[in-house]
């Protein structure tokens, strides 16, 4: 089988990543004018750079509208790990921030730090820090938020070996920083080797301990909040008050909504990743075998096993083989 490249482009919902990789492939992925994010899983798409065949990643966006970060942390560990497993080569991890975000917030705060603890400090030298949209921002106040991000929340992640770009919106420089990518070595993220050496749940790793902590406390405000709405609607069902009653079952059917999304997003960190997707990889391979065909390249099986778990398509290169 031939050698592959994988780069993953990373960042919030609404720093460009569609727009990234479009500038790497024309008219690949579907781009998002807004704030709601048009990537719902890993969209791959192969390219070729010079002597180097890469495998571009358009990941979903945290701080996203409707899956939450750890619906998000699921499909890119997922994703990981098949990359893992099939021994795809990891050449790095491009993390897009706007140059237009004001200020950076506590979601902001809390993604880096997500991001962080995938990556591994070992990893930090894969990683290609890059602001973007510098052709939309005319004020010079981008040149402060530059240096504000390189001296604060970026700082140990440079000192650690991560590469800094001021990406202008143009192909050339987008294929600059793939290609620069490609000339480091392969990088192995600390959550594959905690999900891998310890055949463990997402849970327990660094980057979903952290989010099942706070989704464990959000858990717990929101059931206080529906049984003190549920002592209210008593007392109101005592006075025969039908409009207080009308009101809380409302404000009950809203806590209730909230509680089911926080329990999905809660059980997402809870399946045995790499026991599931090692299982789907030999059923694939077995599948393909008893047809009596054979893989083009290692991407194939890739996205095979990846389709009906996170949803994940391609645009490559080469038709896939059989096709």
């Amino acid at each position: 089988m031939q050698s592959e490249n994988l780069v993953l482009v990373m960042g919030v919902t609404g720093a460009g990543k569609s727009y990234f990789i479009n500038k790497l492939k024309p008219n690949s992925v579907e781009e998002g004018h807004g704030l709601m994010s048009q990537t719902k899983s890993c969209k791959l798409v192969q390219v070729q750079l010079g002597a180097y065949t890469v495998a571009a990643v358009d990941t979903p966006g945290f701080d996203d509208d409707e899956d939450s970060d750890a619906v998000v942390l699921a499909k890119i560990s997922r994703f990981l790990i098949a990359q893992h497993l099939l021994g795809i080569k990891l050449k790095g991890i491009i993390f897009l921030h706007s140059i237009n975000t004001v200020r950076f917030t506590g979601s902001h705060k809390r993604y880096l730090d997500t991001f962080s603890r995938l990556c591994g400090e070992e990893a930090f030298k894969n990683v290609a820090l890059v602001t973007t949209m510098w052709e939309r921002e005319r004020h010079d106040t981008k040149y402060q938020r530059d240096a504000a991000l390189q001296s604060g929340p970026w700082a140990n992640l440079i000192a650690k070996g991560a590469n800094v770009f001021q990406y202008d919106g143009t192909s050339d420089m987008a294929q600059t920083i793939v290609r620069l990518l490609m000339i480091k070595k392969d990088a192995v993220l600390q959550i594959q080797k905690e999900l891998t050496e310890d055949h463990g749940e997402l849970e327990r790793t660094a980057a979903g301990a952290n989010l099942a902590f706070e989704l464990d406390k959000k858990l717990e405000v929101c059931q206080k909040e529906i049984l003190a709405l549920n002592k209210q609607k008593e007392t109101a069902e005592q006075f025969h008050d039908d409009a207080a009653l009308r009101k809380l079952e409302a404000q009950l059917e809203i806590k209730r909504q909230k509680q089911i999304k926080q329990l999905k997003s809660r059980d997402a960190l809870r399946p045995k990743l790499v026991e599931e997707t090692d299982r789907s990889i030999k059923e694939a391979d077995n599948a393909k075998r008893t047809k009596g065909e054979r893989w083009r390249n290692r991407l194939q099986i890739f996205v095979a096993v990846l389709s009906p778990m996170i949803g994940i398509a391609a645009h490559f290169l080469l038709p896939l083989a059989g096709a």
